[in-house]
This record gives structure tokens, C-alpha cells and sequence, in this order.
């Protein structure tokens, strides 16, 4: 996720952090946006530059294309010239969105740039802080006894950092962790964030609702955590005083509610409730002992960080990256508006499809999650600023009244797990320029990206897409058009995605028809660069940018272009059947 963790004086943030990737050995079924794979269909390569991607005045590859690829030029051109001239390829796009105004420029100078020196000042007197507190009490260390509680918390830690690796661990998290009710809703988290969580841990309960009751779950066990720990840094006061208010969380003020309470119930699971007899059977297999951890124990390590730390100053380098987030988002009307066309499109959907097919509720049931807008972006990223200030500053000031045993277990803690080197970079905590549009078929989620929403008569296509894999996913009426896209492939690696397109090209001829919305062949406006006819990668489940273009042509009952049709009779005849 994109946002600041604002768990804890150390420990509760690693709960998370380090268990996170543990959950991506069993993905469920999820289909990515058609823009996904620009750089997995390998495109062409140009015989004047093999690293070169330059483009020509068509905004999207080389003219010496031409000569090397003659057929593959012609048709991707001929086919593609209407998108290419009303939409600029993305790259362009992603480069526009950098360049500020003057009053973007302001702002981020007057707002951003002094929250980012805040946070690199409350790093820098952290590490001072820890520094001196390591130099008064590092003598005391050698002869420490960890409380039972402590050393349960190190022996958590280190399971959910390694439960790959600990047998006992594995099967516990594989087997019955993997169904407990807050695991399942952050495997559904992992692949779609926003509210998700919330929403699969109280279904039948709204938002503001749902958030109240996991703020209620996080005040009851925080003091028993924090009292281990000896001291942990409580939820955003922002956050919490939204949620007594009854005030609707924002996206990036809900995933940092999640993620906390996630933390928390991790760490109940294991030191108070079911998972408790794991981590007692793991302290009996491999006990920590006092000489055993003191060995572990370096000041040295932790000398060297914090020093390094203190020695690193702020480097603006995500003032493009923030830029791009404030001119690729929506403004609200912009949003509002896409929200309509999304449901229009759904409904399209739904008249393709029998009532009597199981798919027809799944596709009615679908819940979209939308990008956030611009003004969400600036804000939100500039409160999480102020917000991990302000708890790396607790941390700073509670580091003052720890006792010796608990800047021990502390210290411990950060010598085994801490990882500085995500501190470093703040960009990843700002919304990026991918095009995210998925659908996690399994939850009913489909995820709307920036570039949907910015280019709607495409976003209908590429929403359309993606409620296609649901009907791939649960439909029994849908056997002959799956077998006749395999056939035109030789192989079913493709199917799903391509019965998507076709889904696709289908639904927007509907939305046209009702509602006069323009269609466009989405496959060209996301191509970036010339790509062969067939696909030279198995392990990816999209055909190539130039077949997909084809094959919308051809369900829109387009015409095909003679190099095209050239094309297809050199590589795959097939390619220009038509399946219904």
C-alpha cells in the first residue's frame, strides 16, 4: 500500500510489514488491467536502437518500424490512426501531468516541501534520541531478563517474519490462520486496498460504521500491546476523532485504519488468542535465552543506522511523481460523472447476459472501487506527512521514559527486523501513473484506474473488459465462444483475456446504441510501441496489443485493413475469424 504505517514504536508496524508478502503464495483468481502487460508482449525491437523507445509524430514508435516491419507497421497504423490522433499515447500523457502550474508549484512549496523537512528533522532527532539512550544504557543490557511477554513477541515476530521457513508456522498459516476472519479480509485487502477490509470484516454494516467498530477492537487490546512493548503510538488522532465524529474516512485515512487494526489483530491472534499455542510450542522448540539474545543484540548495527539517518538529508525527488498525481486524477465532477457511465455499463453487461446464468448476479453484485481524486491526492498525501511526523516524535518522546528491559526488547526488535531502507523513499506513498483497472473476480471487485476515468469512452470499454472475466469466471451458457477463441490461438492461454475483449467490443456496441457513447478500440489507445500478431510470452495471459486491436475491429464489424488481413495470413490465418 501507498501510505504511511503509523503502528507503533517499532513493533506493531513490522507486525504487518514483515506477515504482508506472506499471503501471495495462494493468489486468487484476478485479472489485470489491458494496460498491464506493455512491457511483457515484448513489442518490436528497432534494429537502429534495441533499447530505444523514441517515437515518431504518431506519439508511438519509430519510423524505421516501417522498413523492419513493414506488415506489422501498415496494420498496426492503419488500424489503430483514429486512436492514435484522438489520444495521446501514455507516456505522453504521464509526461504532461508533471509539469506544475504556478499554483501547484506554490503550494507545494508552501505545504508539502515544510511537511517534508518536518518529517526528515523528526527522523534525524529520533536517531539523536536513540543514540543517546543506547550510549546511557547499553551497559544495563548484557544482564537484561525479558519479561514472558517480550520474548512472545520477538518469538511472533520472528514466526510471521519466517513462516515459510518454520514448518510448525507453515502449516499454521496455511491451514487455519488462512481462515480466520480478519486474515481473509486482508488477503482481499492485499489485491484491492481501499476499503475492502472494512467492508469484508462487517458486510452488513456501513463504512463509518465498520470503522467504528475496529477503532473499538484497536482501543481494547492497544493497552495490554502497548504495555509489552512499553509504549506504542496510538491510531492518527485525526483518524480516530473522524471516527467518534461519525465523519466518513477518506480512501488513504481507511487504508491507514486497516492496516493498523490488521496489525493489532495479528498480534492478538498470536500472543493472546488461538495462534497463542503456536508461539508457545515455538518457544519450547527453540527457546530465546537471555545469552542467546544479547549475542544477537548490536549496537553496532543499530549505531550505524541511526547515524546514517541522521547524515541523510532531504532530497526532493518526488515533486514529478506528486505533480502527476494532482494532473493524472479526477476532479470530483469528473469522478462523478464516470460513476454513472461505470453503472451504465454494467447494466449493458447484464442485458448480454440470461437471468438464468449464474454470472448475472455476479456481475450485478460487482462492487466498483474508484481512484482517488486529485484534491484526495494532495491532501492526503501531505496529511500522512504531518501524521508519520507526528508519530515518529512520539516514539521520540516515549523513548525518554523507557526503563532498561523495555529499550532492550525494543532495541532487539529493531536489530533483528528493522529495514531503514523504506524510510528512504517517499515516492511510493504517492499515487502513481500505473493504469490499476483489475478485477478480483473471486471478491467482486473491480478496480477503476485514473485512465478510465480521465478517458471515459474508453474506461467503458476497459470496465467492460473486466466485468468480462466475471462472466469468463461464472457463466454456463458461454462454452462455444471459449472454444472458438482457443481455436483461433491454438492454445487456451489467451481465453480468458480474450473472451474479456470480446465482452468488451459486445457491451460497448450496447452502450453506443442506448446511449450514444462513442466506442473506441481501447487495445490501440493503450499501445505504446509496435507489437507482432502473435505473442511470444506464455507465461502472460494477453494476446499482443496489435491482436487484441485486431480482434475489437473485428467485433465492432469493422472493417479489416488488407495489411491486416496480410498479416494474419502469414502468422495466424485465424486471427481474422470472428466469434460470437
Amino acid at each position: 500500500m501507498r501510505h504511511f504505517m503509523t503502528l507503533t514504536a517499532i513493533t506493531l508496524a513490522l507486525a504487518t510489514n514483515l506477515a504482508a508478502c506472506r499471503d501471495t503464495s495462494s493468489k486468487n483468481p484476478e485479472s489485470l488491467s489491458p494496460a498491464e502487460i506493455a512491457d511483457q508482449t515484448q513489442p518490436a525491437t528497432d534494429p537502429a536502437d534495441s533499447d530505444s523507445r523514441g517515437f515518431t509524430a504518431n506519439g508511438r514508435f519509430r519510423q524505421s518500424f516501417k522498413n523492419s516491419y513493414p506488415l506489422e507497421y501498415a496494420c498496426t497504423t492503419e488500424l489503430c490512426t483514429p486512436e492514435f490522433q484522438k489520444y495521446p499515447s501514455r507516456i505522453e500523457t504521464t509526461q504532461a501531468a508533471s509539469l506544475p502550474t504556478d499554483a501547484q508549484k506554490k503550494y507545494y512549496a508552501d505545504y508539502i516541501q515544510p511537511a517534508l523537512v518536518n518529517y526528515y528533522n523528526s527522523r534525524k532527532a529520533n536517531s539523536a534520541k536513540w543514540l543517546s539512550q543506547l550510549e546511557a544504557k547499553d551497559a544495563d543490557f548484557a544482564n537484561i531478563k525479558l519479561s514472558d511477554d517480550q520474548l512472545r513477541i520477538l518469538q511472533t515476530l520472528n514466526a510471521l517474519q519466517n513462516s515459510d521457513k518454520i514448518p510448525l508456522m507453515s502449516l499454521y498459516w496455511t491451514g487455519k490462520f488462512s481462515q480466520v476472519d480478519f486474515q481473509k479480509a486482508f488477503a482481499i485487502y492485499q489485491h484491492m486496498g481501499t476499503w475492502s477490509y472494512l467492508q469484508q470484516m462487517h458486510p452488513k454494516l456501513s463504512l463509518i460504521e465498520a470503522a467504528k467498530m475496529e477503532l473499538d477492537f484497536i482501543e481494547k487490546n492497544l493497552p495490554r500491546l502497548s504495555k509489552i512493548i512499553g509504549g506504542a503510538n496510538s491510531l492518527d488522532a485525526n483518524i480516530t476523532e473522524k471516527i467518534k465524529a461519525s465523519q466518513a474516512l477518506d480512501l488513504d485515512e481507511m487504508e491507514e485504519l486497516s492496516e493498523y487494526s490488521i496489525s493489532i489483530h495479528r498480534l492478538e491472534h498470536f500472543l493472546f488468542g488461538e495462534g497463542k499455542a503456536v508461539i508457545a510450542e515455538l518457544m519450547k522448540m527453540s527457546p530465546l535465552t537471555p545469552e542467546m539474545l544479547y549475542q544477537i543484540y548490536s549496537k553496532k548495527k543499530l549505531q550505524t543506522e541511526h547515524t546514517k539517518r541522521m547524515q541523510t538529508d532531504l532530497r526532493d525527488n518526488c515533486s514529478d511523481r506528486y505533480f502527476q498525481s494532482i494532473n493524472l486524477y479526477p476532479q470530483t465532477e469528473q469522478l462523478e460523472k464516470f460513476k454513472s457511465l461505470a453503472e451504465q455499463t454494467r447494466e449493458s453487461a447484464l442485458s448480454l447476459i440470461s437471468t438464468q446464468d449464474p454470472a448475472y448476479e455476479k456481475v450485478k453484485a460487482i462492487q466498483f472501487m474508484y481512484p482517488p481524486t486529485s484534491d484526495k491526492n494532495s491532501t492526503s498525501w501531505l496529511n500522512a506527512l504531518l501524521s508519520k511526523a507526528a508519530s515518529i516524535q512520539e516514539d521520540t518522546d516515549g523513548l525518554e521514559q523507557l526503563d532498561s528491559q523495555s529499550l532492550y526488547a525494543k532495541a532487539l526488535i529493531m536489530t533483528m527486523f528493522a529495514d531503514y531502507s523504506k524510510e528512504e523513499n517517499l515516492c511510493p506513498k504517492i499515487p502513481d501513473e500505473k493504469i490499476s483497472d483489475k478485477n478480483a473476480v473471486a471478491y467482486g471487485y473491480v478496480m477503476v484506474s485514473w485512465y478510465s476515468v480521465r478517458y471515459p469512452e474508453l474506461g467503458a470499454s476497459i470496465v467492460a473488459h473486466e466485468i468480462g472475466h466475471s462472466v469468463y469466471a461464472y457463466s454456463n451458457m458461454s462454452d462455444v465462444t471459449k472454444s472458438c477463441l482457443k481455436q483461433k490461438q491454438a492454445s487456451d492461454n489467451f481465453t480468458n483475456e480474450d473472451f474479456a475483449d470480446l465482452f468488451s467490443a459486445k457491451v460497448s456496441q450496447n452502450l453506443a446504441a442506448k446511449y450514444q457513447i462513442p466506442t473506441g478500440n481501447m487495445a490501440c489507445a493503450l499501445m505504446d510501441n509496435l507489437y507482432p500478431l502473435n505473442s511470444r510470452d506464455t507465461s502472460d495471459p494477453h494476446s499482443t496489443f496489435l491482436y487484441r486491436a485486431l480482434q475489437l475491429n473485428i467485433a465492432n464489424g469493422k472493417q479489416i485493413p488488407a495489411s491486416c488481413q496480410q498479416l494474419a495470413l502469414r502468422d495466424n490465418a485465424a486471427a481474422t475469424n470472428q466469434c460470437n
